[in-house]
């Protein structure tokens, strides 16, 4: 069905649906059909409050696969980022962002992001060395140690702890 206007149109109309269910089905289909014109929509629909986690990494997963090529995977990025730093995004949305990150562009791009969530409230900072800890694991050690030199306590604090859940070792 790729290109078809009435299909995309329709699936993009259900981004807004009630139903967390038929959102995260449209997200899906979107990234399947790969029609262009789903992108802008995509991210707008990012805004979603309190969206799902899963449905959040389902729409920037489906804004990845619109991006074919290197410059569109960048715009798709700097999209995605400036929703991600939009302060009105509640801690879910941003780990949904994170989490199909992590997934399209890999540790290197995705552990700063991780790193501002240390500064949200203790739940999101949690969460945060979470994914460090668990998904990611001892790669994330020379990323993380350019963090203990941070201005921002809590940030030291929190990466601190992640190496030392790593390594065994204090930092």
């Amino acid at each position: 069905i790729p290109g078809n206007y009435y299909v995309t149109e329709s699936l993009i109309s259900s981004l807004r649906d009630h139903s967390g269910k038929v959102r995260l089905e449209s997200a899906l289909a979107l990234g399947r059909i790969r029609d262009p014109r789903a992108l802008p929509k995509l991210v707008a629909s990012l805004d979603y409050p309190q969206e799902d986690t899963n449905i959040t990494a389902s729409k920037v997963d489906a804004i990845f696969a619109l991006a074919t090529d290197e410059n569109k995977r960048l715009e798709a990025f700097s999209a995605v980022m400036d929703e991600f730093l939009r302060d009105d995004v509640d801690g879910m949305t941003k780990f949904g962002i994170i989490s199909s990150l992590l997934d399209n562009m890999g540790p290197k791009t995705t552990i700063p992001l991780i790193i501002e969530m240390f500064k949200e409230k203790d739940t999101y900072a949690e969460m945060a060395s979470k994914i460090i800890v668990e998904t990611i694991g001892t790669p994330a050690i020379p990323y993380l140690q350019i963090y203990l030199k941070h201005t921002n306590n809590k940030i030291r604090n929190e990466v601190s702890k992640c190496i030392y859940k790593l390594t065994g070792k204090w930092e």
